[in-house]
């Protein structure tokens, strides 16, 4: 069954959201959702494979035997910064909606990634690390509610799955580009041949994070294609415009298939619907109390002074 019903309500547009059994919105949108997932891990193994190149250039005394006793410090406020955008960034997605957050979160992440190319020294760049965990966290926690939101209720586990993939592309790309860029050329299997890094390239890490700034740039631009979540706009309200996202929906569904039954919400209980109820609860508590009461005996007899 195609059409809508004529009375669009919150219930209505849940109901015909859980009825879609399959993906329906364009594929691509999975990739472009999925870009945060890749942000992530690409970040992850950009700082521990060009951490070294990085501390020799921000820390003053810092070589390369010494580098990994520096790096704990902003790798751990990098994580503390992921707690702090899920805790507190991404509850804000209630407020102003899944989409838009989705764009702040990532203009978050690409900003903390600029500032860590252009960190002059190591306290700047382990500022750098918290805010760009900060927009991380709350990106991934926001990524997961809006799959939940837009994928078909039997198939979320799927697809939130199939996201996950970008997060093993995010950490292939930042391992082989990290090694390429941030280390010299040393001959197979001990290096790489073919790396930049030397004494005329020492830089490698800084145009890492500038990379990881511009693909921010690129998720940006490509989320905003989004559609809003149906569900977070009939649960503030916007009921015109969340029908309109669940027809473009269902049309795109109805090309793979046919739509079972809306199923009919639940109509919920008026107040008089209430008292009626509660009226027949009284009466039949009346009448087994009259029941349970043994012939012949008269009621109890009204306290003296009380006729």
């Amino acid at each position: 069954m195609s059409a809508a019903p004529t009375a669009v309500s919150a219930r209505s547009i849940n109901a015909r959201l859980d009825r879609l059994q399959v993906w329906s919105l364009s594929p691509s949108f999975i990739a472009i959702i999925g870009l945060g997932f890749l942000f992530t891990f690409y970040d992850i193994f950009d700082i521990n494979v060009s951490f070294i190149q990085t501390c020799v250039s921000l820390q003053k005394g810092c070589t390369p035997e010494t580098a990994l006793d520096a790096l704990p410090l902003p790798v751990v406020l990098n994580l503390a910064g992921y707690v702090v955008g899920t805790l507190v960034l991404s509850p804000v997605a209630d407020r102003i909606g899944r989409r838009n957050m989705l764009l702040v979160t990532m203009l978050i992440t690409g900003l903390g990634s600029l500032y860590t190319a252009f960190s002059t020294d190591y306290l700047n760049f382990t500022i750098s690390r918290i805010v760009t965990g900060i927009g991380i966290g709350a990106d991934l926690a926001i990524v997961n509610t809006y799959i939940s939101e837009v994928a078909p209720r039997r198939s979320r586990a799927k697809f939130t799955t199939v996201i996950f993939i970008m997060s093993a592309l995010g950490a292939f790309f930042g391992i082989w580009l990290g090694l390429w860029l941030t280390t010299p050329a040393t001959p197979w299997p001990l290096g790489l041949p073919f790396a930049a890094a030397g004494p005329g390239f020492e830089d490698g890490s800084r145009w890492m994070y500038g990379i990881g700034a511009i693909l921010a740039v690129v998720a940006i631009l490509l989320r905003f294609e989004l559609p809003e979540s149906a569900r977070w706009l009939a649960q503030r309200g916007r009921l015109q415009e969340a029908d309109k996202t669940v027809a473009d929906m269902e049309q795109r569904a109805l090309k793979k298939g046919s739509l079972p039954e809306v199923v009919a919400p639940a109509t919920p209980q008026t107040s008089d619907d209430a008292e009626a109820a509660l009226r027949g609860e009284d009466d039949q508590s009346s009448r087994t109390t009259t029941a349970r009461t043994p012939q012949g005996c008269a009621p109890p007899p009204c306290p003296k002074g009380h006729h």
